[in-house]
């Protein structure tokens, strides 16, 4: 028996999400730990030990340069600090996470995700004796921004949640008033050139109607979390607490200063379509409050 079988009192088999994003299937019949492949898409599935550990599947959207991928990879290293203990189970992830993380530890820019449905970013890992598995879909800008493009996305079938990332320096107010500010500074700021808006958001949410139509006037059962970037630059997310402020401080802070920026608008556009929605702030080398792997760790919470 393996660990993760130990840990949860015998092997675990059954039904797995396949990570493709055109694909997504779900509860595909697994057994055994040899590596698998789903019969449809031919992608590789994740290890079928531990397929029945409770999970989330989540989608990330944000626009051009907002440092979703970023976000990403530095949500996952303070998962896996964070856990007791944890695994990548789709074969040569690990390596590619921690070559990103790597470049971001030397100060280098990712490479841009590619404009097509991808694979999900899968991780198994325990924290306080709870084994959880999670897969995330990092979506480029270019597909957010046409709804027959993000529609391929066959992940929107089977979403727990969302996750928006926005650059407040892609804000109008944001880039008027800092915009020559940080034209100079080192390392170098590259703002995205416009923030997640109203535009974005109807691409997404006819997405979501392609895959699992919500009977009129009710919202999606999903759980949306707004992951501010960047907060580092010129000091701003001083403004919104301390790393020991609690989570309803810093949701309650977010959703003030969003508002002075100019999002507005589309925190109640959010609030309208979705179950929950939860403002997050974070930034490279962030802990408590601002850790990177508050919204993902609030995935789960929610789910409890």
């Amino acid at each position: 028996m393996t660990t993760w079988g130990r840990l949860m009192g015998r092997d675990r088999g059954g039904g797995l999400c396949c990570p493709s994003a055109v694909c997504a299937r779900a509860g595909i019949p697994a057994g055994g730990l040899a590596p698998q492949v789903c019969p449809v898409c031919g992608q590789t599935l994740p290890l079928a030990d531990g397929a029945a550990f409770p999970s989330r599947k989540v989608a990330v959207v944000g626009s051009e340069r907002c440092g979703q991928t970023s976000w990403i990879v530095r949500a996952f290293d303070d998962l896996t600090r964070e856990s007791e203990r944890f695994r990548f189970p789709i074969e040569g992830q690990e390596q590619r996470w921690e070559d990103q993380l790597r470049a971001l530890s030397l100060g280098n820019p990712l490479a841009a995700t590619p404009s097509h449905p991808g694979v999900a970013l899968c991780l198994d890992f325990t924290q306080r004796g709870i084994c959880r598995r999670l897969y995330v879909y990092d979506s480029a800008a270019q597909e957010s921004g046409e709804a027959c493009r993000l529609a391929r996305h066959r992940n929107f079938k089977y979403l727990n949640g969302l996750v928006v990332v926005l650059d407040p320096f892609g804000l109008a107010p944001v880039r008027h008033r800092y915009g020559q500010m940080i034209v100079g500074l080192r390392p170098p700021v590259s703002p995205s050139p416009d923030a997640f808006a109203e535009g974005r958001l109807a691409v997404v949410l006819r997405a979501l109607e392609v895959h699992r139509p919500t009977p009129p006037g009710l919202c999606w059962e999903l759980d949306v979390a707004v992951v501010i970037t960047k907060l580092d630059v010129l000091g701003l997310g001083r403004r919104l607490g301390s790393e020991q402020s609690s989570p309803d401080e810093i949701h309650a802070a977010c959703q003030t200063q969003v508002a002075e920026w100019g999002f507005d608008n589309m925190s109640r556009a959010l609030a309208a379509h979705f179950r929950r929605v939860r403002f997050f702030a974070t930034w490279p080398g962030a802990h408590g409050a601002f850790a990177a792997s508050n919204a993902l760790q609030w995935m789960f919470e929610e789910a409890a």
